[in-house]
């Protein structure tokens, strides 16, 4: 069924969510990659460590010069990145269905810990004003009640 987004965010709102969770999912593809070969990496470590009866220093100089690709660093900010890319996708949904702003800045701050790109994306959309739509076809004449039929008409006055 998918996901309905807020009927008031604007096109170019929605277009801009869903380019921040293409980009979301290859930096946590990207990421989960990264984790995936340094847990590869240790597990070679502790192969040749129980294997030799060795340190892990001399471990890895063993294997490098076998001509194994180690990757030993990197870990806590795939982890950092994993973790962001959850936050993001958390408040991407919660904006995407209430369109709230404070869901905006939560997005905005997540989305820039993610992808430069989204965050800067993602605040010129809410502070641009250009994140919601307006007009009178929004909610129909049976939608509405008699306060916001009076305040539409006032409006439209003025």
């Amino acid at each position: 069924m998918g996901i309905k987004m807020h009927y008031r965010l604007s096109k170019l709102a929605k277009q801009v969510i869903i380019i921040n969770i293409v980009i979301t999912i290859l930096i946590l593809a990207y990421d989960a990659y990264n984790l995936n070969r340094i847990y590869e990496t240790e597990t070679k470590i502790k192969e040749v460590i129980s294997e030799r009866n060795v340190s892990r220093e001399i471990a890895i100089y063993v294997l490098e010069e076998q001509g194994e690709t180690l990757f030993l660093s990197g870990i806590f900010s795939s982890y950092f990145s994993i973790f962001a890319s959850a936050m993001t996708f958390y408040f991407t949904y919660k904006y995407a269905k209430h369109n709230q702003f404070v869901y905006g800045i939560s997005l905005t701050i997540a989305s820039t810990l993610t992808s430069l790109i989204g965050g800067i994306l993602f605040a010129y959309i809410i502070f641009s004003g250009k994140a919601e739509t307006f007009g009178d076809n929004l909610l129909t004449p049976e939608e509405k009640n008699e306060w916001e039929e009076w305040v539409h008409e006032r409006s439209k006055k003025t």
